[in-house]
């Protein structure tokens, strides 16, 4: 029985899993939801690390590849800390994403000013050892895309 258990944990899925780079609660994700301009998956088109005060922080261009909720440009740019500069200096700031070129990811994506640190998430196509477990998860945010998308709907439309 263990071994199958083993083998059934290590199992690659093919179901599409979302994951958060922080901790939330309940409220303020429907908070984040609720005061959205639009809840988007997009791909990252191009990343710049440079440093900014003593630290790094990276400007992230996105293309829109699917609007879950609400109205969006057609590209995204923002800045989040941390990140990898060009001769592979990184600094990596808890609970925030550091993203690549083609990264799939999913922005929650305010009325105005830059997305909230917990509005942001990695789309990864093989991450199956746990299922799909609820967004607000204090130990492990996974959430697979189909259940996220028809929680950002119910939360639209009461």
């Amino acid at each position: 029985m263990i071994p199958l258990l083993m083998l059934w944990m290590a199992s690659p899925s093919h179901a599409t899993t979302i994951h958060a780079h922080g901790e939330t609660t309940e409220d303020a994700f429907e908070h984040l939801v609720d005061e959205a301009a639009a809840v988007v998956r997009a791909t990252v088109l191009s990343t710049e690390t440079m440093v900014r005060g003593r630290g790094l922080v990276t400007h992230y261009e996105l293309v829109v590849t699917d609007c879950i909720e609400g109205d969006a440009e057609d590209t995204l740019s923002f800045a989040l800390p941390g990140g990898v500069r060009a001769d592979g200096v990184m600094e990596r700031v808890s609970g925030v994403p550091v993203w690549s070129e083609g990264a799939d990811v999913v922005v929650i994506v305010p009325e105005s000013g830059q997305p909230s640190l917990y509005g942001v998430y990695t789309l990864d196509e093989h991450m199956a050892l746990h299922g799909a477990l609820p967004l607000v998860d204090k130990h492990n945010l996974l959430l697979d895309i189909s259940r996220f998308e028809k929680r950002v709907h119910a939360l639209s439309h009461p």
